[in-house]
């Protein structure tokens, strides 16, 4: 059992997030990242995290976000401009040409924890970080995403992994309160591997294993295909993954009526589910892709993804000279490469979009088919599910 709860409203012991110290949580210390400390100790913290527990608990690379993209998040790195490119003329692109509709962005919040006994006396930078979430929230869907999340295999059953997931949550909940203070539901995902699709040797945690901390933790499965867009220029869309959601007494449900027939009688039984509209999910889906494809595609290129309803699933393709690639809000990463950026090759970039685009079009087209997904039950799910003692990590 997990006995570690997170206030609410900060105690008096607890300092506020603010004013740039950090807050107690029973055993446990917290300290967010995104409006705390200096930009030299937010960069410290953060690397000990990403090189320390992050590299080692995600060593996919087509699932682990570039550090970059946290530290710009963060304030950290300067959000990069590139030169237009010069063409004597444009390619011959499918019709129509459509201008790109802008995602407003999205707020990435960085949370660590700490033991709150181990060395007290210590700077924070210099004490050892024991576990983390990376969150994200979608300006343009109101939708959350529970990107990362680990505890240190020296931390585990200690409930540090529930103290995270609350911890995340109440993150994502206060952001969307900063913008509206009227949110009532903030639908929250997370991503994680499917068993049937990635070994157990080939992550760092079986997959089976991490469904069941899900479970355990409060999240349950959405009925629907997914697929992880690129997250770099050099990985491509991630159709390995299972879409979960967050369960928290703000779910819609609808109630489902169904006959029992007996010998002599018929009666009916009714029986509540969970459910998240097909809509809403596909928004946040579209602007996670649009995101992302505005950090990885070629400069000079956009791409228009389509509405849920559109009669087509095709992206509309255009050029633009120049292209101000460093827009605010976009996940645009700082490429070491671009120093010695080769020659722009218009084709080759359509033809690579095409074909990170394929998975997407088959992803609209299961939305389309309903207007509600339901959210199952892990355990009910076929896909096997561990029985050994879960890890607190995910």
């Amino acid at each position: 059992m997990d006995n570690s709860t997170i206030e609410s409203t900060p105690s008096r012991e607890e300092a506020p997030i603010a004013e740039g110290r950090v807050s107690s949580c029973g055993q446990f210390f917290i300290s967010p990242l995104r409006n705390n400390h200096s930009p030299e100790v937010r960069r410290s913290l953060l690397h000990s995290f990403y090189n320390g527990l992050m590299i080692e608990a995600f060593p996919l690379e087509d699932e682990l976000d570039p550090i970059e993209t946290w530290e710009q998040h963060l304030n950290l790195l300067p959000i990069p401009t590139h030169p237009p490119h010069h063409l004597p003329h444009l390619p011959q692109l499918p019709q129509p040409v459509l201008a790109v509709t802008e995602s407003q962005g999205e707020v990435v919040e960085v949370l660590l924890f700490f033991d709150a006994h181990l060395d007290q006396d210590k700077p924070l930078t210099q004490r050892t970080v024991i576990g983390g979430g990376v969150v994200e929230y979608f300006l343009e869907s109101g939708c959350g995403l529970l990107a990362y999340f680990v505890v240190s295999p020296t931390e585990r059953n200690r409930g540090l992994s529930k103290v995270i997931i609350q911890a995340c949550v109440d993150s994502l909940y206060a952001i969307a309160r900063e913008r509206d203070p009227c949110v009532a539901y903030v639908p929250i995902f997370a991503e994680t591997n499917d068993p049937h699709c990635v070994p157990a040797g080939e992550d760092s945690l079986a997959p089976n294993i991490r469904l069941g901390v899900l479970h355990k933790l409060g999240f349950g499965l959405l009925n629907c295909d997914y697929v992880q867009p690129p997250l770099s220029k050099h990985t491509k869309p991630c159709t390995d993954l299972l879409l979960t959601v967050f369960l928290d007494n703000n779910v819609p449900t609808y109630t489902v009526t169904t006959p029992l027939t007996s010998t002599s009688t018929t009666t009916t039984t009714k029986q509540k589910r969970l459910f998240l509209p097909a809509a809403r999910i596909y928004s946040w889906i579209h602007e996670f892709w649009s995101l992302c494809l505005g950090q990885v595609c070629d400069d000079g290129v956009n791409v228009k993804l389509p509405p849920l309803r559109s009669t087509s699933i095709s992206a509309a393709l255009s050029f633009a000279l120049p292209l101000p690639m460093g827009k605010a809000g976009g996940r645009s990463v700082n490429n070491n490469n671009t120093q010695q950026q080769q020659p722009f090759q218009p084709q080759l970039a359509v033809q690579r979009i095409a074909e990170w685009l394929a998975p997407f079009g088959n992803l609209v087209q299961q939305l389309r088919t309903a207007d509600k997904i339901d959210v199952l039950d892990l355990r009910t799910k076929q896909i096997p599910i561990s029985s050994d003692p879960v890890p607190a990590r995910l």
